[in-house]
């Protein structure tokens, strides 16, 4: 598969804790990113994947999804969201008891900063 140098920009540019908002683990070390503008799907090895899950910026919220902390700017609705509210593209169902756990979370992270 030929890639564009754009799109070559964006994988070899591309810094998970800065650029996504939230991103899901998929078989044989595959891993989806997601971004208010793009989505882009990575091969990792077991020892990147193992590092990114347990990066204190990324919090599980389901089997296979982590979100990124630093990005979520409101939890309402049972949703988490990323950017402007109005934006139904930037946001992400939320079970209760995820949502009080990273309440906390964020909160903690309010305090250290």
């Amino acid at each position: 598969m030929n890639l564009t140098l754009a799109e070559k920009d964006i994988y070899e540019q591309f810094e998970p804790r800065k650029d996504s908002l939230y991103f899901k683990v998929g078989m044989r070390g595959l891993i989806s990113f997601h971004s208010s503008i793009y989505h882009l799907k990575m091969r990792m090895s077991d020892e990147q994947r193992s590092r990114l899950m347990t990066d204190d910026t990324f919090v599980q919220i389901a089997g296979d999804c982590y979100v990124n902390l630093t990005k979520i700017t409101a939890i309402e609705n049972d949703c988490l969201r990323f950017g402007d509210t109005s934006d139904n593209l930037s946001q992400v169902p939320v079970s209760r008891r995820k949502q009080q756990e990273l309440r906390e979370l964020l909160f903690d992270r309010r305090l250290q900063h």
